[in-house]
């Protein structure tokens, strides 16, 4: 069965106007009640990711064919000014603001974005039907020439652009879980990697939090109350 951007943007419209909004509990209910929720073999679900270029970087999202986002991450870079001893200190400080803002503005308005559901939809549907096939353990993205395409598609008001329901409610559940967890995500980014440029000139730094830190953040606070 498929869903219409049409219609897509109807539903997002009511969700982001908050004139219909729906929790996350309700999102779940309706994906248990009215459509065969995607597992891979064996109950393991795949990983799958999607990328999005910011002005200063990107921003990486890993979830999984289930429906539940396992990270966040981005990486920027500040150039390295050599007249200063403390150069790669102060370009990998400025780094790291940059990617923590990248992430800060996609959460604030990118994640309910058309094109970002779109995306995060495709790609559950190309997990789904790589599970039936077998996977290589590899997060599961879309190609260079299918991101075209969507971007060619979104530009072409005439062309509708048919979503799988399925991946189409996953996506959204998606969306629902890493908003709701904008702050803490935000707040518990952490430095991954800091690596100086082939040329010497910049340092490029990625930020990353997982659920997983969230939620152990989250049970150490509770034992402490």
């Amino acid at each position: 069965m498929k869903i219409t951007l049409i219609s897509y943007l109807v539903i997002v419209s009511f969700v982001v106007a908050g004139c219909a909004s729906t929790s996350l509990k309700e999102a779940k209910q309706t994906q248990t009640n009215d459509i065969a929720p995607v597992k891979a073999k064996d109950e393991v679900a795949v990983n799958a990711s999607a990328s999005f270029e910011k002005q200063n970087g990107s921003v990486k999202i890993i979830f999984d064919s289930a429906g539940n986002w396992e990270s966040i991450s981005s990486i920027a870079s500040g150039a390295i000014a050599a007249t200063t001893y403390d150069a790669k200190e102060q370009a990998s400080t400025i780094a790291s603001m940059r990617a923590k803002r990248n992430i800060a503005e996609f959460l604030s308005s990118q994640i309910s974005s058309t094109r970002t559901m779109v995306v995060v939809s495709k790609t559950l549907q190309k997990a789904k039907e790589t599970i039936e096939n077998q996977t290589n353990g590899q997060p599961i993205s879309l190609s260079d020439d299918e991101n075209s395409k969507i971007d060619q598609e979104l530009k072409d008001s005439s062309k509708q652009i048919n979503l799988d329901k399925n991946s189409f409610t996953l996506a959204n559940i998606v969306r629902e879980q890493i908003s709701e967890s904008s702050n803490a995500i935000l707040k518990g980014l952490t430095v991954v990697s800091q690596n100086v440029s082939t040329d010497g000139k910049a340092m490029q730094v990625e930020l990353r939090i997982t659920k997983k830190n969230i939620n152990l953040a989250s049970a150490i606070r509770q034992e402490m109350q």
